[in-house]
């Protein structure tokens, strides 16, 4: 847990709430969201079966930024249609632990 928290606290410590507390991916996976002023994270409480993870009634702004805690440096491609995000993970999630993508700017109301 301590490990964890080291890579992925900034989506516990000093956040709050966001308008929405969780959804599930297409596939039924968990998501939770924390928010700061800056930033909406995205915790994935199950990870999908492959590289997509899609969430349906969620938008972003057209010029966010989504990043992998932990692998800032992974190129994380994103597909907006109509109401349907797509997260495009550069390679296969932890599976014994959430995995956190961090999102700004924060998206307004989305469902």
């Amino acid at each position: 847990v301590r490990h964890w928290l080291d890579v992925n606290g900034e989506a516990v410590y000093g956040t709050r709430p966001w308008v929405r507390a969780e959804t599930t991916t297409t596939e039924g996976g968990r998501v939770r969201f924390t928010a700061t002023d800056h930033a909406l994270y995205l915790i994935l409480l199950d990870p999908p079966s492959g590289l997509d993870l899609t969430i349906d009634d969620f938008s972003v702004e057209q010029d966010s930024r989504v990043v992998l805690l932990g692998d800032e440096q992974a190129a994380i491609a994103i597909a907006q249609g109509g109401r349907r995000l797509t997260i495009r993970i550069p390679h296969p999630l932890d599976r014994d632990h959430a995995s956190v993508f961090k999102i700004t700017p924060v998206p307004a109301r989305s469902w």
